[in-house]
């Protein structure tokens, strides 16, 4: 395959699949919303399903819905991985097999990092989930009239979030960082570097948790979309040096991987 046509397949597939992409990305909200009523709900409020796009406002209705919606976009996360890992490798692997040594073993680092990222799927969909409901939650916690079950749901969803960070703890050790900005280090020290330390847990209250939550889905969107964009810059370089005219920030732009849509979680409202 020449670079010309590792390229144009890239384009052409996603041409085909865009309207997958856009299904995706509303399974995703759909997912969001119903587990944030689910938290509503074991937290003793009532809601409004139309408003979370449920079919009912019971908690039965809603756990319901929501493992319907997590099964859909486990399948469209599937065959969408599948097409773009294919493409996106293929479009890669052509112009790393043209790179000058000092380049391409750059190219090489960085196409592993990628690929050992593939280790944190099991939690990057799940983190905004947790904090869009731990959120929720806090922002009542401390007002008058709010339900007796808040703070069970308050520490319920702290724990889950505890877990996801012990996960997180466990994965990124084994993630290397290959940034050209950056020293030679696991994901789990970088993000010790930001000041998310998700291996003292003991004791900490659902702020705290949420804090961490929030700062381990930073990091992970930070050291993919960097090294993405870095891995991307380099073999487009190789295409132009070959006479290609490139789409601007074509593989960034275009692939953003199913589980990171929002790249940057955003604080306004958040828990102090």
């Amino acid at each position: 395959m020449t670079l010309e046509e590792a390229r144009n397949s890239y384009q052409e597939s996603l041409k085909r699949i865009e309207a997958q992409l856009e299904l995706f990305w509303q399974t995703v909200e759909k997912c969001r919303a119903a587990r944030q009523a689910i938290g509503y709900l074991e937290a003793g409020y009532a809601i409004d399903n139309e408003g979370f796009g449920l079919s009912g406002d019971t908690l039965d209705a809603a756990q319901a819905n929501y493992q319907q919606f997590s099964r859909e976009l486990k399948d469209l996360q599937a065959r969408l991985s599948e097409t773009m890992d294919k493409v996106l490798s293929d479009r890669i692997a052509v112009a790393v097999e043209l790179m000058e040594p000092e380049f391409k073993a750059r190219a090489v680092l960085l196409r592993q990092t990628l690929v050992q990222f593939r280790q944190v799927n099991s939690i990057w969909l799940d983190l905004p989930e947790i904090l869009r409901v731990l959120e929720s939650l806090l922002r009542d916690q401390g007002q008058e009239d709010t339900p007796d079950g808040l703070d069970i749901a308050i520490n319920q969803y702290a724990q889950y979030g505890k877990e996801l960070l012990m996960q997180f703890s466990h994965i990124a050790k084994d993630v290397e960082v290959n940034l050209e900005t950056q020293e030679r280090q696991s994901v789990l020290s970088f993000a010790k570097a930001w000041d998310v330390d998700v291996e003292s847990l003991e004791g900490l209250g659902a702020v705290s948790i949420y804090r961490l939550l929030d700062g381990c889905y930073r990091v992970l969107n930070f050291v993919s979309y960097r090294t993405l964009g870095e891995l991307a810059a380099l073999c487009m370089k190789v295409e132009a040096a070959h006479g290609i005219k490139n789409e601007a920030d074509a593989i960034e732009k275009d692939h953003e991987r199913p589980t990171s849509k929002d790249m940057e979680h955003q604080n306004e409202g958040a828990p102090a």
